[in-house]
């Protein structure tokens, strides 16, 4: 299979040009090793730590950094946090930007760890699954979503409703990117293996195992959804104060992202509990055993799958280029709700979410009460859903889809 250029490389090169160390980390199996390897292709040697190497790594991490000098690429690092103080040391000798990459699945708090040891010597990027500009060979080519005139500009090649929803069945994760179905689901089946036996620690019991997949689909199910304890402990059948210790080992291993409520006063009673979207709809897809697009496409939990791709797919715009995105959303007991508020530069860019072709009035009144109000500072708002081309619902809302970000 063809190696597929991701987004965020660019600004990988750039930080390289400006600090000591990179680091990029992400869910297990969303292509980091894959790509920190095309990143040796200007001579830097690659070591990837494996447990036994790690272990003699953390016993002299001074020696590990003498026999693999830069520029380096060391991947797994999570496997040996005890090499950031010496990873540190090393690249404090000299003031030569780029020494080491450093790639690690998301657990903990090893970027924070990393943070605090090199400070501005570091800059740290997080990798999604494969965006839809990745999959479709442009990933040098994807800039961060903003609703604006651009989405009239010639960009991804638009698709239909069905061609829409084979993209949410399929996700974005490599395992996931075969037509054998059986091997596909192989794929998926040992990438949650290793995430449970390797990141979500402690749960070697078989029956906390099974219990652990049960959590997973009740994720899954639920994604899209406001963080709910106890309906995620229904759908499961497990008690809610298990789950409450069991989310957050998938929030700090970048398995779900969180959309938190937005802060601000719009003159309306605004719920406060976050939204959680998991982190591929494919994998959804998988461990609810939807077997097709057109059986998810059918499902009744179908409204929150597609959201849950486009908040994703946004969220991809910002991180995969660089950015780090200040996304949130609105709801009231009333009736009001906005989907998605973007805040940058001092406005608020907020976006409806639909499953149809059309906005229905709920969706554009919403948007059209946050205008007249003048509560906000507002840039364009958006409409994002089935539409076949964009088209200005209003001055100051333009309807797209997702093949236009």
């Amino acid at each position: 299979m063809n190696y597929l250029k991701r987004t965020v490389e660019a600004a990988i090169a750039k930080a390289a040009a400006e600090r000591k160390v990179v680091m990029i980390s992400g869910l297990r199996q969303v292509g980091k090793s894959t790509m920190l390897r095309s990143l040796c292709a200007d001579g830097r040697a690659y070591v990837e730590l494996k447990e036994l190497t790690a272990a003699e790594a953390a016993a002299d991490p001074g020696h590990f950094f003498e026999s693999h000098p830069a520029p380096a690429v060391i991947d797994e690092m999570q496997l040996a946090p005890a090499l950031i103080p010496a990873l540190a040391d090393s690249v404090g000798k000299n003031d030569a930007a780029g020494q080491y990459l450093i790639g690690a699945s998301q657990r903990g708090d090893l970027p924070e760890a990393a943070a605090a040891a090199l400070g501005r010597d570091i800059a740290h990027f997080e990798l999604l699954p494969l965006s839809v500009w990745e999959q479709c060979g442009w990933g040098d080519r994807q800039v961060r979503y903003l609703p604006g005139p651009e989405v009239w500009e010639p960009r991804l090649f638009r698709r239909g409703v069905l061609d829409t929803w084979e993209s949410v069945w399929e996700g974005g994760l490599p395992a996931a990117r075969t037509q054998d179905c059986e091997e596909r689901t192989r794929g998926l089946d040992a990438m949650i293996d290793a995430w449970i036996d390797r990141d979500a620690a402690g749960l070697t019991r078989i029956d906390k195992r099974v219990g652990f997949r049960k959590f997973l689909r009740a994720l899954a199910f639920h994604s899209g959804q406001a963080l709910n304890f106890a309906s995620i402990g229904a759908t499961a059948g497990i008690s809610p104060e298990t789950i409450r210790r069991w989310y957050p080992i998938a929030e700090a291993t970048g398995l779900v992202k969180v959309l938190p409520a937005f802060p601000g006063e719009v003159g309306k009673r605004l719920q406060k509990t976050p939204r959680y979207f998991m982190v591929d709809t494919g994998l959804i897809a998988h461990l609810l055993g939807i077997a097709s697009p057109v059986e998810m496409a059918r499902h009744a939990m179908a409204p929150n799958f597609l959201k849950t791709f486009f908040v994703i797919e946004l969220m991809k715009s910002w991180l995969h280029t660089g950015a780090v995105p200040k996304f949130s959303y609105m709801r009231d007991n009333k009736g009001f709700e906005v989907d998605l508020v973007i805040e940058n530069e001092g406005k608020c860019h907020c976006v409806a979410l639909t499953t149809s072709r059309k906005p229905a009035d709920p969706e554009v009144r919403c948007l059209k009460w946050l205008i007249e109000s003048g509560k906000l500072p507002l840039g364009m708002c958006a409409v994002i859903g089935l539409t076949d081309e964009p088209y200005m619902v209003s001055d100051n809302v333009v309807a797209h889809s997702i093949w236009d970000i």
